[in-house]
């Protein structure tokens, strides 16, 4: 049986704890809120399993980063399509907002589809953010470092606002 960190702590575990303990409530409640707003989804993971360490992919571990951190889901309707990386927490380490603003430049700036980031919570709110929006909060989010070492925004008191 698999176990729910305390809030704000799963980070602390290590990779091996985090992978063993994972659980998808963010791509639950984000695959619920689509399917309220009559939007049609597909997940685009290229690793279809949570334990990283048995991949379906050859050599996972050493793929580019940043091929690894392609969007989660491509969500589409009559009227929009987008591409949107779901987020479990209002965390944001550096390297993955480095991907975020890649990814927009190159899949989404002047082409039809947008590029959405999604913070997905517990008691089923979900926030989008786009890139710039992002990149415009940074001067309030909080500038953090996790325990090992890598460095992230924390956009908690950003989220909490109403949009």
């Amino acid at each position: 049986m698999k176990e729910v960190s305390p809030q704000g702590e799963h980070n602390k575990l290590n990779d091996a704890e985090r992978i063993k303990n994972y659980i998808p409530f963010a791509e639950n409640v984000f695959e619920k809120y689509c399917t309220d707003k009559n939007m049609k989804y597909r997940q685009l993971h290229l690793n279809d399993n949570a334990d990283f360490a048995e991949s379906p992919i050859p050599m996972w571990a050493k793929m580019s980063p940043f091929l690894k951190s392609f969007p989660d889901y491509f969500v589409y309707n009559d009227k929009k399509q987008m591409l949107v990386e779901v987020k479990s927490s209002p965390k944001v380490k550096v390297k993955d907002l480095l991907h975020y603003c890649a990814v927009h430049t190159m899949y989404a700036e002047g082409h039809a589809t947008d590029y959405y980031i999604a913070f997905c919570f517990k008691d089923g709110t979900v926030k989008f953010y786009t890139v710039e929006e992002l990149l415009g909060l940074i001067p309030i989010a909080e500038y953090k470092q996790y325990h090992d070492g890598r460095r992230y925004y924390d956009f908690t008191s950003v989220t909490k606002t109403n949009r």
